[in-house]
């Protein structure tokens, strides 16, 4: 017997993917949208994701890996030469003694026999850290790895930290979710989610199967003694009843995420946080037609949701959080099966959303060239105690793949943090003038170490992603304007060398043009292009040099619009900028 599921929405989708994740032995059919799931597979659920939290999140490895790399980071810088040394130290062992005391207090919390060995352990590690002993260190390594990967210290400590960082954030503190679930075993909190997630779907899969079957006898039997809502429904309307009425069970209206299920779950926001639906709010007004429902399948779905997902910290404008991300292919399970898996994969070696992307769409290539799928990356993050959710939702085209992501541009933006906010950027396929800007003014406050080619670079992707292929086939604006910038730069500070060795001090030619610099950058950023065009003319006769065409199209709106004018003006100051040449900028930033 199969449980059919058709898939259309994305946060169902995640939830077939981690289905799909879970089903290690390829069970589950795949075609399309479609997946036909055994019933046997769904009575072994349980089973199957707990073994999975613990073996993919294993909470001892992660610590043991952490307490290494720190320990080893505080052993290099040991000597403290330095500030920079002393500072590192300090840091690394701070973090050591974090991450010690946490682990070894949650053993002490749930372990009585093992307590006093983790106190011990906690104890001298301690000790041996402030005498800066690590060989001795090292030997208590080796008994905090015992201590913690015991199979029932890393199966309570594991399973506690998926609850509550992993699932939590979807579902809240629903079944074993609850804080107060912590303490029970493994296999208490195994049967509290086969009770309430695993078998409401079976039960409802035997009464579908029985309905079409025009199976009476069993139909009837499990409808007089069961105590499942649709059975005590049927006893209210039925008290007398001798035979079944087929016909009623035509009442429950359809599940809104798989139409050939019953919707007898009202969508509230307990079920799936993020989307922090309203059901409960229509109800209390009486507006019960708006309610959607769901069937207990699909709630299964929104609850392994998290598992499908990808997760990773990202910068928002005041504040990081830990975000979960979904690459959703419209109508393919298998599809976005395997981009999940890679996207999760890069983003865990390589901790870079760029990297990750390209990395998905490269393999998308690869295996199917003659279709063209659309993708959308959601991200999402709940935070249920300060009543606050982000949801996003990006349309990833195929320009973004060729422009944003191309490896001759993309790779040469330094900073990383800048690289990741102009990337950003585009994919929400918002202008990313403004992040252009403000990396000019920070780059304006050094006097060595200038890094102005990446901003070339972001500049030239802002207008192949604005202007497509008709830039890329010919000498672009961004270049002539970065090249005339540069140019001028040149002619102006000729003279500095020359006169470095008088004794009287005079500011250099470049100290002036930073000024300047200054002042055309509010001009451009402002829009201000009557001032723009008089303080680059004033330069220009300066250095003896013509005006370009292009600064005197500038004035003109028809022409030159506003998209194009802070093409032309950020290019012009970047190459204005510039101090070092192309292969040192990208030295310098490489090594920042």
């Amino acid at each position: 017997m199969y449980e059919r599921l058709y898939i259309h929405e994305w946060i169902y989708n995640a939830g077939a993917v981690a289905m799909l994740q879970l089903d290690s032995q390829q069970e589950i059919k795949v075609n399309a949208n479609r997946l036909d799931v055994p019933m046997e597979w769904i009575e072994q659920l349980p089973q199957r994701l707990f073994d999975y939290l613990i073996e993919s999140y294993s909470r001892a490895q992660n610590t043991l890996e952490w307490l290494q790399k720190t320990m080893n980071y505080a052993r290099k810088n040991v000597d403290e030469k330095d500030k920079k040394q002393q500072t590192a130290f300090k840091m690394s062992i701070d973090r050591f003694k974090s991450t010690l005391k946490d682990s070894l207090a949650k053993v002490k919390k749930y372990f009585e026999e093992e307590a006093i060995e983790a106190e011990r352990l906690e104890k001298e590690s301690l000790e041996a850290l402030k005498d800066k002993n690590f060989e001795l260190l090292e030997h208590l390594m080796r008994e905090i790895q015992i201590l913690l990967e015991k199979k029932e210290v890393d199966e309570k400590i594991t399973l506690n930290y998926v609850k509550a960082v992993i699932l939590a954030p979807a579902s809240g503190q629903v079944s074993f979710l609850n804080v107060t679930k912590n303490a029970a075993t493994r296999q208490e909190q195994q049967q509290i989610f086969y009770t309430d997630f695993v078998e409401p779907v079976l039960i409802e899969l035997r009464l579908r199967t029985w309905i079409e079957q025009q199976d009476e006898e069993q139909l009837f039997s499990f409808l007089r003694e069961s105590e499942y809502i649709i059975a005590k429904e049927w006893r209210k309307a039925h008290k007398k009843a001798t035979a079944i009425d087929f016909e009623w069970f035509e009442q429950y209206p359809k599940c809104t995420a798989l139409p050939n299920h019953w919707g007898t779950l009202p969508f509230e926001e307990k079920i799936f946080m993020p989307l922090a639906s309203t059901s409960l709010n229509d109800r209390w007004f009486g507006h019960k037609d708006h309610i959607q429902v769901i069937s207990p399948l699909a709630r299964l779905l929104l609850f392994l949701s998290p598992l499908g997902c990808t997760r990773y910290r990202k910068k928002t404008a005041n504040s990081e959080e830990m975000v979960f991300a979904f690459l959703h292919v419209e109508g393919d399970c298998e599809e976005s099966l395997q981009r999940n898996r890679a996207f999760s994969k890069i983003m865990h070696n390589e901790n870079s959303l760029i990297e990750a992307l390209r990395g998905t769409h490269e393999k998308q290539q690869q295996i199917e060239k003659a279709r063209r799928e659309v993708t959308v990356l959601i991200e999402w993050f709940t935070e249920s105690k300060a009543k606050k959710t982000l949801l996003e939702y990006r349309w990833i085209e195929e320009r973004f793949y060729k422009y944003v992501l191309n490896e001759n541009y993309i790779s040469q933006v330094y900073p990383m943090e800048f690289r990741e906010a102009i990337v950003q950027q585009h994919l929400r396929n918002y202008d990313t003038k403004m992040l252009i800007q403000q990396e000019l003014y920070e780059q304006l406050k050094k006097d060595i170490g200038r890094n102005t080619w990446g901003v070339y670079q972001c500049l030239r992707i802002r207008e192949l992603m604005m202007g497509g292929s008709t830039v890329e086939q010919q000498k672009s604006l961004t270049d002539r304007m970065y090249a005339t910038g540069h140019a001028l730069r040149l002619s102006l500070t000729s003279n500095d060398v020359s006169n470095s060795g008088q004794n009287e001090y005079k500011a250099s030619n470049s100290k002036k043009l930073d000024a300047s610099i200054y002042r055309i950058l509010n001009a451009a950023k402002s829009g201000n292009r009557t001032l723009f065009f008089e303080l680059v003319i004033r330069l220009n006769i300066l250095a003896g040099r013509k005006i370009s065409k292009e600064f005197a199209q500038c004035l003109d709106r028809e022409v030159v619009n506003d998209a194009k004018f802070a093409t032309m003006s950020l290019a012009f100051v970047a190459g204005l900028m510039a101090v070092q040449t192309k292969e040192e900028e990208k030295k310098d930033g490489e090594n920042n």
